[in-house]
Formats: C-alpha cells, sequence, structure tokens
C-alpha cells in the first residue's frame, strides 16, 4: 500500500475513515498520558490535534496528504507559516505542525523530544509487511527523540478474517506485543464489542505504551 493510495483516496473524497468529533477514547483516557509534546502519525486532519493543543501540547502531525493538512488548518480557522525542508512541506501554527509527506522517511527536528504519541487510525491502516516497517520507523523515533517517561496510546481493532477487506485491517494484540513488546510495558486499558455496518463482529481495544526503563534517548543526528 504505497503512499499515493491515500493521496489519492483524499482526492476521490473517500475518507469514511476521518471522524467529524474528538475520538472517545482519547477524551477517556486522555490522563493518562504525559504532557509535552506529541507525535501523531498519519494524523489526517483529526480533530485530535487541535484536543492535544488545547490542553497545552505541542503537536506534531506526520501526513502524506498534503490537501488533508491544507484543509485541517482552513476548516479550523488556524493560521500557520509554510515551508519546504528535507522533502517535506512543513505547515506550522502555534501549537501545531504537520509535516506533509511520506512518514517513513519522516526525521524530527534536531532537539526534539516527544513524551508522547497517539496512533488512532495508523497502525490499522497498513498492511501487515508495512505495519513492520511502521513499528520498526515509530520506535526509531522514540528512541532517539522521546523523553525517558515517553507513552503511547494506541487505538486497534480485531475482526475475522475476511469480515471486510481493508482497510481498517484487523491488528490483535498479539501482533500488537510482537511489534513493541521489546521497546515498552503494555498494558491493555479497554476493550469494547461492535459490529460493521454489514453486521460482522468486531473487537476495539485501547493500549497505553510506556517506555522501558533504560532504553534511553539517543542524541539527535546531525542535520
Amino acid at each position: 500500500m504505497e503512499i499515493k493510495v491515500w493521496i489519492d483516496k483524499w482526492k476521490a473524497g473517500q475518507t469514511a475513515f476521518h471522524q467529524s468529533d474528538v475520538e472517545p477514547r482519547l477524551i477517556q483516557y486522555f490522563s493518562e498520558l504525559n504532557p509535552g509534546t506529541a507525535l501523531v502519525p498519519l494524523c489526517g486532519k483529526s480533530l485530535d490535534l487541535i484536543w492535544f493543543a488545547d490542553r497545552g501540547f505541542k503537536v506534531v502531525g506526520v501526513e502524506a496528504s498534503e490537501l488533508a493538512c491544507r484543509s485541517f488548518f482552513s476548516e479550523n480557522k488556524i493560521s500557520f507559516t509554510e515551508k519546504s525542508e528535507h522533502g517535506f512541506i512543513c505547515f506550522e501554527s502555534k501549537s501545531i505542525t504537520l509535516w506533509c509527506g511520506d512518514f517513513f522517511a519522516f526525521t524530527p527536528e534536531p532537539g526534539t523530544r516527544f513524551t508522547a504519541a497517539y496512533d488512532r487510525a495508523a497502525l490499522i491502516a497498513l498492511p501487515d509487511s508495512f505495519r513492520i516497517r511502521y513499528a520498526a520507523h515509530l520506535k526509531e523515533i522514540i528512541s532517539e527523540y522521546s523523553s525517558g517517561d515517553f507513552q503511547l496510546l494506541q487505538i486497534s481493532i480485531e475482526y475475522a478474517p475476511g469480515a471486510i477487506p481493508g482497510p481498517p485491517f484487523s491488528v490483535g494484540e498479539g501482533e500488537i506485543r510482537g511489534l513493541y513488546g521489546n521497546t515498552f510495558e503494555i498494558k491493555k486499558l479497554e476493550s469494547l464489542d461492535d459490529h460493521f455496518p454489514n453486521g460482522a463482529p468486531i473487537t476495539e481495544s485501547v493500549y497505553l505504551f510506556t517506555k522501558i526503563p533504560g532504553d534511553k534517548p539517543h542524541p539527535p543526528r546531525p542535520e
């Protein structure tokens, strides 16, 4: 699933994955996260970014679609500056910065120290081979650009094979622990059973990842 697929989805208006309200699980479990600077991969034009910013966070989002980035600022009437850097377009406001480009090529600015990250629909948007790459790159970013008490709020879904074609894809607890267990202590906060519109059952789970003590951040990469 190449980056162009998602860019084309935004251009065609195929954005059923976009939520018109703040994610309820974020509201419910927001207090679990350490304040500071939050990373939001594959963020789209999510209103969850504003939820973080309104509560004192600096927010760094990464999104492939330039249309989604521009729509986020225009629809929410947020002024921003714009620059091109390292193959990305950077849209920056007082509290929210969106880097438009390929997440797998994303490197934070030197001196960045993330205290938290949030993944509502990034991991489950990717097929299995890309999920391995995604988790590896995310862990690399966290290793080099996070504080020692870093936490990640992860939302995932699980359903029977063939229930829907995907995305979103089914990502169960076993896979999540396989992808991230060497870097984080993983706590399941909640699981809720629901159904797709076609009646197929689905389970939504929320996890809190806490960086394992002793996994110290490395110095930022030189520019």
